[in-house]
């Protein structure tokens, strides 16, 4: 796993780390049962806080992202989880998978 996030070689020494974006970051985040894990306890957590979609919403972006869902961000989510409880775990997947949690500017 650490590979695949371009771990340094410990027996060379480097100024600085490379730093590569490869469809397989993403396919980790899709299917891996630690990041599902994860999800499904960040959906918890958020649940015992937020009684409202709406309040849910916002709860785990702020969480997440550290900043208020915009409008349109908003407006799909809930479009994405509508009446489905079930969609809980995976809107929350979506958002650990996205780049603004994974890279810093």
């Amino acid at each position: 796993m650490l590979a695949l996030f371009d771990f340094p070689n410990p027996n060379n020494t480097s100024e600085q780390r490379l730093q590569t974006t490869v469809p397989l970051q993403k396919l980790f985040f899709m299917n891996s049962p630690f990041v599902i894990e994860q999800s499904t306890a960040l959906t918890a957590r958020v649940a015992a806080t937020a009684s409202t979609d709406d309040q849910r919403i916002t709860a785990t972006y702020r969480l997440v992202l550290q900043r208020d869902p915009t409008p349109e961000e908003r407006k799909l989510a809930h479009e994405f989880i509508g009446k489905n409880a079930a969609a809980w775990p995976e809107f929350t997947q979506v958002l650990l998978s996205s780049n603004e949690f994974t890279y810093l500017n």
